[in-house]
């Protein structure tokens, strides 16, 4: 709530922005603590069919890939909120 608040008030400060979110970088020896502390898995950026993030679910996306680190959205605006969870490092 606080982060929404926060960036609906500077909100004037990016006008071309649609909405904004906080990822946290997460180790890879991390993820499974992590996971556990928000009470959420960390999600793929995009779904099997190459379906748009905008355009799911994210509790339909798949776990993200095992990879080194990971970039979680953990706060983000109401316009964007769908994202919470996805991570932004696997994207292409």
């Amino acid at each position: 709530k606080t982060f929404g608040v926060y960036t609906e008030r500077t909100a004037f400060e990016r006008p071309l922005t649609s909405g904004v979110a906080y990822a946290v970088k997460v180790p890879h020896s991390e993820r499974e603590q992590f996971e556990k502390q928000h009470g959420w898995t960390i999600k793929k950026m995009e779904s099997e069919d190459q379906t748009l993030v905008q355009d799911c679910i994210s509790e339909n996306l798949d776990p993200a890939p095992i990879q080194d680190e990971y970039a979680p959205v953990i706060f983000s605006q109401e316009a964007v909120s769908h994202i919470v969870s996805i991570d932004m490092m696997s994207g292409k």
